[in-house]
């Protein structure tokens, strides 16, 4: 699978683009403006088809449900209800939007995680949308 990751001069990360064939995340990478295009990068990460998952934390992580389940497990309460622990993202399909090189993370499913989201029953919750979500296959 490849990926281009991108990062700003202030720190921001995001993922502009995803896809099973090189050649074709190349190619979306060659229509990003020039301005945006040296903060990107395309990337090779171990993940042989969809649906792919995406663990944010300070970075990117890449895997299956089961590893995502492995990222919650580790994960403690911090006591602010308010904070997000992690992002979870889910991608199904070849993720390449309509704005190339900027930020549309938020169009792919996903989930904040909090520390409500550590807690049942909303951990449960969880669990069967992964379970749901590692079983779907894109339409056609």
């Amino acid at each position: 699978m490849f990926v281009i990751e991108a990062r700003n001069s202030r720190g921001w990360r995001w993922i502009p683009a995803i896809c099973q064939d090189q050649q074709r995340v190349v190619d979306f990478l060659a229509s990003v403006p020039p301005a945006l295009q040296p903060m990107q990068r395309v990337i090779e990460v171990p993940v042989h088809g969809y649906p792919m998952f995406i663990v944010e934390d300070h970075g990117f992580e890449y895997g299956s449900a089961e590893f995502v389940r492995r990222r919650l497990s580790e994960l403690r309460p911090c006591g602010d209800e308010d904070a997000v622990l992690l992002n979870v993202y889910v991608v199904r399909e070849d993720f390449l939007p309509d704005y190339p090189g900027r930020d549309c993370m938020g169009h792919l499913s996903h989930w904040h995680i909090t520390d409500d989201a550590l807690r049942p029953p909303r951990i449960d919750r969880l669990h069967e949308e992964l379970d749901g979500a590692s079983q779907e296959l894109p339409s056609d």
